[in-house]
């Protein structure tokens, strides 16, 4: 999520507003999405955050990704005090733990308090790190002064149907937010199939052989050792010899003396997507050895190439 310009970050982490000053209403709106690492301790914490209503949260869960939707109604400011802030920024940031710090974080959780002279907007920006909450504070719109009263109720008098337009409006809009400032995390929340993906080992040819799975958000891919790859010093000095060029015999020397080769993503167009090196070290040290490298995930994947080095950009 973009910070606004003007804003500020909030030192004081008990309370969003002046107590001393007339607070209308207070509106919550977005979501919060990630990998929570331990179920059970995120459903006790949600429990407890959701205690605090309002605001209330609901929780959707794909695998171990959870999306974390905050309900949009308009509450009365009276509702808010220091003590309830103090309380949902605890509760809120103790679910946030719950999330794992090796996965992005994507919010767009956003609070809007209405005052009678102006209205105070503050993103949530969620990390492993915790939550950041950074806040501007504007001047009251023509059509939200109007909806000011003396009692801080709201008289728009919009009924069911209206509002389940604002709601699905809201929704779209939160959707065409993610796909703007979380693209590669979109990419990677539907990713190609890891059994649908063509896997080239290039001139590593059959030396080793591939496994790859999916968890979420990332490919884990394993090498170990190949039907051809080389068990004694004599093996290695006759596919030496039968290489067929100076590339199979480069890969080969890099597999037999143990050193890193590449595992780049691909588009179906050949457009590199991800890459990583890996050390063949492990497979010298047992018959059975492997190793491992994740990739993250993507629906434009096509492609795993085992290659000597991750290609310049220039030439991919």
């Amino acid at each position: 999520m973009s910070i606004p310009a003007g804003s500020q970050e909030l030192a004081d982490a008990t309370t969003l507003q002046p107590v001393d000053d007339l607070l209308v209403d207070v509106t919550f709106d977005g979501l919060i999405e990630a990998a929570v690492l331990d179920r059970d301790r995120f459903d006790h914490a949600l429990s407890e955050l959701v205690r605090e209503h309002p605001p209330g949260f609901e929780a959707s869960f794909e695998a171990r990704h959870c999306s974390l939707l905050v309900d949009d109604q308009t509450h009365p400011g009276a509702d808010f005090t220091v003590a309830k802030w103090q309380r949902f920024n605890e509760r809120l940031a103790a679910v946030v733990a719950c999330f794992d710090p090796h996965e992005e974080i994507a919010s767009t959780l956003r609070c809007t308090e209405r005052f009678a002279d102006r209205v105070q907007e503050t993103v949530y920006l969620c990390t492993t790190a915790g939550i950041r909450r950074v806040s501007r504070t504007r001047p009251v719109a023509a059509r939200e002064r109007a909806r000011v009263r003396a009692d801080g109720q709201d008289h728009n008098g919009a009924g069911p149907r209206r509002r389940s337009a604002v709601v699905l409006l809201t929704l779209f809009l939160l959707l065409g937010a993610l796909l703007v400032w979380h693209e590669g995390l979109l990419y990677r929340l539907h990713p190609t199939a890891s059994d649908a993906l063509h896997v080239d080992t290039g001139a590593c040819g059959t030396l080793i052989a591939t496994t790859i799975t999916a968890s979420w958000g990332s490919y884990h891919v394993v090498l170990h050792r190949g039907p051809t790859y080389p068990t004694t010093p004599a093996a290695l000095t006759q596919q030496l010899a039968a290489a067929a060029s100076l590339n199979d015999r480069a890969m080969l020397n890099a597999i037999a003396n143990g050193s890193d080769i590449a595992l780049v993503l691909e588009d179906v167009k050949g457009g590199p997507l991800a890459a990583t090196m890996i050390s063949m070290r492990p497979l010298l040290d047992a018959t059975d050895g492997s190793v491992s490298a994740d990739l993250p995930g993507d629906v434009r994947a096509d492609r795993l190439l085992v290659a000597l080095e991750i290609p310049p950009p220039s030439t991919r």
